[in-house]
């Protein structure tokens, strides 16, 4: 069963995550300890299947923030993502995927949304990754030959069209049934009315590794995605460590040996001879130490 907050609407402009599992709320609890640290006054939703409460966590505040419990499997979070309009308090929202870090102001936000319903990056290149790129929709289209968008940063604004928008990417994740949100959400664009904008990179970027000085200035979410460096793995266990002990079985270990999981999964992707070279990199320059 899951609980829904479609008629409480208490701040016009908040954040919104979803974190189902106990790894995705440390990581969770990361991000969000980044965004307030810029932008202080942003009250904060978190949709989660873990037990924790607001005054569980030090940065977060009573009236400001919000923890939604959902009786739910961790396996339905892109059932729930798809669903963000059900369970947002606020008239215009930003919702952040859990492997982010916010390092930049995001009222501006609130702006965009007077302008437009639905805001996210499109990606640069074509989606040719196996069970995304490969998967025909739209009466036989394949996903690799249309534009693509990264849903990893969404703002969006609290109305009857954006409703609709969301409940057309749920039906449709549901029927399309890829366990990527993203291969649904090209036929949710493709076939809404709403005014949608396209963000820069800037909204929703990855590390440069390169000149991260003049890209700390610009970019406002970073998305590390399995750019796990172990300076972020500690980070993120900290974050961990916060979470109350009694809300999971296998608790010291189980964020630990899913991180772990993400970074082997990312040496195969690309090969161990450039993982290691990246995490060499990473000893001397990450992101995350100049946050």
């Amino acid at each position: 069963m899951m609980n829904k907050l479609n008629d409480l609407v208490y701040a016009h402009y908040g954040a919104m995550y979803v974190a189902m599992g106990r790894p995705y709320l440390a990581m969770t609890l990361l991000s969000i300890k980044t965004l307030k640290s810029v932008n202080p006054e942003m009250p904060v939703t978190i949709i989660t299947n873990i037990k924790i409460s607001v005054a569980d966590v030090f940065f977060l505040s009573d009236g400001k923030d919000n923890i939604i419990l959902v009786d739910a499997e961790s396996d339905e979070n892109r059932n729930i993502k798809s669903r963000l309009h059900d369970f947002s308090p606020y008239k215009k929202s930003i919702f952040l995927d859990s492997d982010t870090l916010v390092i930049g102001d995001l009222s501006l936000g609130e702006f965009l949304l007077d302008h437009f319903d639905v805001a996210m990056r499109i990606n640069p290149y074509p989606q040719v990754r196996k069970g995304k790129g490969d998967i025909t929709i739209l009466g036989g289209k394949l996903v690799s030959n249309l534009p693509h968008w990264n849903s990893g940063v969404i703002l969006f604004k609290k109305t009857e069209e954006v409703d609709e928008f969301f409940l057309n990417w749920n039906k449709r994740y549901n029927s399309i049934g890829v366990m990527y949100d993203q291969v649904s959400l090209v036929e949710a664009v493709f076939t809404s009315d709403i005014r949608f904008l396209g963000l820069e990179k800037r909204w929703n970027d990855t590390d440069p590794f390169l000149n991260r000085k003049a890209w700390i200035n610009r970019a406002r979410v970073f998305h590390y995605a399995s750019n796990i460096s172990n300076h972020l793995m500690q980070r993120i266990l900290d974050m961990d460590g916060v979470i109350p002990l009694s809300v999971s079985t296998n608790q010291a270990n189980e964020t630990a040996d899913f991180l772990m999981h993400k970074r082997e999964s990312k040496k195969k992707e690309l090969g161990i001879i450039k993982y290691s070279l990246i995490k060499l990199f990473w000893l001397f320059s990450t992101p995350v130490k100049i946050l």
